[in-house]
């Protein structure tokens, strides 16, 4: 899935007409985004009758409101699937872009905070958790409104039910976004 989520990009990005170019974000400009990657556990713990997932696979969407061409806004659903679990994490939370480079890649960091809940699909009771996501990432526009991206993420936070525990994972995705 990741590999040819990857190709995808590739190729789209060779196939391009358009140069790529860097753009400027606008006050009240606003960006969608779509996103597959993997998120790995790197605190596991064993609740009930199984661990937690060592890594689900990530599939959600983001959206973004600039306020100014640096700052925005954002919200995100990113639901990870494992083998007998689904995880499904809720966050909000604010970006900061680079603007003014002279090249189609705009670096950016993120911080967000995020509302969790892991549905087993077995015996295991549900889990539910809170933390702080902190990414770092570049997008890189094809066009003045298509982008492709790419974001590492770390996030940690406490594990409240079944167990009080710490929880921390890192996540790497791979994104196409929209701004309109």
């Amino acid at each position: 899935m990741i590999r040819a989520l990857i190709g995808l990009v590739v190729i789209a990005a060779a196939l391009s007409a358009a140069p790529a170019q860097a753009y400027r974000l606008e006050s009240g400009d606003q960006m969608v985004r779509v996103n597959a990657g993997g998120s790995f556990n790197f605190v596991r713990h064993r609740l009930v009758s199984r661990e937690t997932p060592a890594a689900v696979l990530s599939i959600g969407a983001a959206y973004g409101f600039a306020f100014t061409d640096s700052f925005s806004v954002i919200g995100a659903l990113r639901p990870g699937f494992a083998d007998g679990y689904v995880d499904l994490p809720l966050s909000a939370g604010v970006r900061y872009r680079f603007p003014g480079l002279d090249a189609p890649l705009i670096p950016y960091g993120s911080v967000e905070g995020v509302f969790a809940l892991g549905v087993p699909l077995g015996p295991p009771p549900l889990h539910l958790n809170a933390g702080v996501r902190a990414a770092l990432g570049v997008d890189y526009f094809i066009t003045g409104n298509f982008g492709v991206g790419l974001e590492f993420a770390m996030e940690t936070g406490p594990l409240f039910a079944p167990a009080f525990e710490l929880e921390s994972s890192a996540e790497l995705l791979l994104a196409c976004g929209y701004r309109f």
